[in-house]
């Protein structure tokens, strides 16, 4: 059975601050059932299951967790993206039923060039839900990345997400960085950090370096606008946009990774050294960017395994521990504790 989303952007990618913004401290959302064995219950009750698991907080003490390059539960067509709605410990799969989709649960329409869209990284703002979503070409034996989108979704008060329009962004084919690894919204500031990775592990087998981007939520889907740190401050000029995070001192990321702020900075957790590191599911930590990392384990997951989540906006209510996820080819995601 095919890798789903993640591990396809990677054998793409094979193959082709604070800094003066006030800490914001986000609430999470009580949406899940609040541990463990309840979340894996309740999304074993759904049918579909697929890769990613990134999740987001919502409206009115929701949250969504977006996918990927999904499969259906008991077999048959399985939908190229997924969205889950959770509320109250209770959770649906949305089902626009786009027009000529294979399964109603797809949450993107189908392209009429063949390539597809695998919903990646993702938050809610003022109404709308954004998503960073690879666009893939299947070939055969594998997968090409043409491209990194940001597909936003119309969200009425109580109402699942509407897919609304794809906006552009500035990673470019061939580039250094494709812009789809995290993405982090303040509100107060209504600032949008982008994060990339770069598009070649750069320690020599599957870690890669980190960089981060920000524009105006009014902004987001005009590359022009968006600014690129370069290790002292935030310039125009996506060329001179430089590692915050790299492989060769932190053991490198993941192609994707979760990312937040609180009061101590901000926080990247990832699989150190990338998809096949050694296990060490890392959370970095730095007050601003340009300074040191600090690093910490919060969980050993030794194998074949991929797409290692920690879910700053689910917390579990039986120890005010968040959860965290990670997939393995061909099977419903694992979802445990992060330390």
């Amino acid at each position: 059975m095919k890798r789903f989303w993640s591990v396809a952007f990677v054998a793409a990618v094979f193959s082709t601050v604070l800094n003066g913004v006030p800490a914001v401290a986000q609430a999470a959302s009580r949406c899940t059932p609040g541990s463990v064995q309840g979340m894996q219950s309740l999304l074993a009750s759904l049918p579909t299951y697929g890769d990613g698991n990134i999740s987001a907080r919502l409206d009115n003490g929701r949250c969504v967790i977006v996918t990927g390059d999904a499969l259906a539960r008991g077999g048959g067509p399985g939908p190229h993206s997924t969205i889950t709605v959770l509320a109250a410990g209770t959770g649906h799969v949305v089902a626009p039923a786009h027009p000529g989709t294979v399964s109603r649960y797809q949450a993107l329409p189908d392209r009429t060039d063949g390539t597809v869209d695998w919903l990646g990284p993702a938050f809610f703002a003022e109404g709308k839900l954004y998503s960073l979503a690879s666009r893939i070409r299947p070939r055969p034996g594998g997968w090409d990345n043409v491209g990194v989108n940001t597909a936003v979704f119309t969200v009425g008060a109580g109402k699942d997400p509407v897919f609304s329009r794809f906006m552009a962004t500035p990673t470019a084919i061939g580039g250094p960085v494709l812009w789809g690894a995290g993405i982090y919204y303040d509100a107060t500031a209504r600032l949008v950090y982008i994060f990339g990775a770069s598009s070649a592990p750069t320690d020599g087998w599957t870690g890669f370096d980190a960089y981060v981007a920000r524009v105006g939520l009014a902004d987001l889907g005009t590359p022009s606008r968006w600014t690129y740190f370069d290790g002292v401050r935030w310039t125009a000029t996506s060329a001179g946009a430089k590692p915050i995070l790299r492989s060769a001192v932190n053991g490198g990321t993941e192609s994707a990774f979760s990312v937040w702020r609180d009061s101590q900075g901000w926080r990247i957790t990832s699989k150190r050294g990338g998809g096949w590191g050694p296990g060490s599911v890392t959370r970095w930590t730095a007050a601003q960017f340009g300074q040191p990392w600090s690093e910490r384990t919060v969980a050993t997951v030794a194998g074949d395994h991929y797409l290692h989540f920690e879910h700053w906006a689910l917390p579990l209510t039986v120890n005010g521990k968040r959860l965290l996820s990670y997939n393995t080819t061909g099977q419903p995601a694992t979802w445990a504790e992060a330390n």
